[in-house]
């Protein structure tokens, strides 16, 4: 989104150079409401360890991010296409999150677009201190 937002280029790199690597995301705010419902809970998350993420559900590729943010910003920039992958480079990550979900009734509940909406209104909000880095 940053990119986006002050006009700098950016590259998909690997699988093609197409941006159809997937990653989940999870907002903030999803976090926030899991983190508070653990508090609630203390003894009950004792000793365990919990994988969290978007999921399935909350996943977009590096092309489906870029429509988003172009809607957004009504910005569109220089995408460099670099085909080559690179060692460790995975075409999708999904974060099973399905344990936390079962012992607590957790779920994400921002989309993508609220995702990437908040992201930019963050940066909109923040653009004097932020320009100097882009």
């Amino acid at each position: 989104m940053a990119n986006h937002y002050f006009q700098k280029s950016l590259k998909y790199i690997g699988y093609g150079g197409t941006g159809k690597q997937v990653r989940d995301f999870l907002h903030v705010a999803d976090l926030l409401d899991l983190i508070d419902i653990q508090i609630a809970n203390l003894e009950q998350f004792k000793g365990q360890t919990f994988n969290v993420g978007g999921g399935q559900d909350f996943s977009l590729s590096l092309y489906e991010t870029t429509k988003l943010c172009e809607e957004i910003t009504a910005n569109s920039i220089i995408i460099e296409a670099i085909p080559e992958n690179r060692t460790g480079d995975m075409p999708i990550f999904i974060t099973d999150s399905r344990k936390i979900s079962s012992v607590t009734g957790w779920q994400p509940q921002r989309d993508g677009r609220k995702l990437i909406q908040d992201i930019f209104d963050w940066i909109y909000n923040h653009e004097k201190e932020l320009k100097g880095i882009f």
